[in-house]
């Protein structure tokens, strides 16, 4: 799954945050792309 939120919606704060709620949850994050004015995530199932 791929999540991008724009720098001037998402605080860094707020982006971290759901990153770690993400995690979790039970998804790995895989990537963080860098994305023009963005911050981004790239995510999948923790493999067992």
């Amino acid at each position: 799954m791929f999540i991008v939120e724009p720098k001037f919606h998402v605080s860094k704060s707020a982006f971290e945050t759901m990153a770690i709620l993400i995690e979790k949850s039970g998804f790995e994050i895989i990537e963080r792309p860098n994305i023009t004015m963005s911050r981004a995530l790239l995510i999948g199932h923790k493999m067992k």
